[in-house]
């Protein structure tokens, strides 16, 4: 089987420390912050929407029964 070599690099520079692309944006830590805080909010949302019902509700009408020997 051949090996085709699809695309090369002028560096031999790979991983994390390598150059972003020319073209491409470079993330901040402005974005990266407001990204972290939008998914905090709706966690808290996701949260509160659950917990509610649990912290607002109360038996009403519910028949009691005695059981037991006489």
């Amino acid at each position: 089987m051949q090996t085709r070599i699809l695309a090369t690099s002028d560096s031999a520079e790979t991983g994390p420390e390598a150059e972003p692309a020319k073209g491409a944006p470079k993330p901040s830590i402005k974005q990266a912050l407001l990204a972290a805080v939008f998914a905090a909010a709706i966690v808290t949302i996701i949260l509160l929407a659950f917990s509610w019902p649990t912290v607002t509700s109360e038996p009403k009408d519910l028949p009691v029964a005695a059981v037991g020997d006489q």
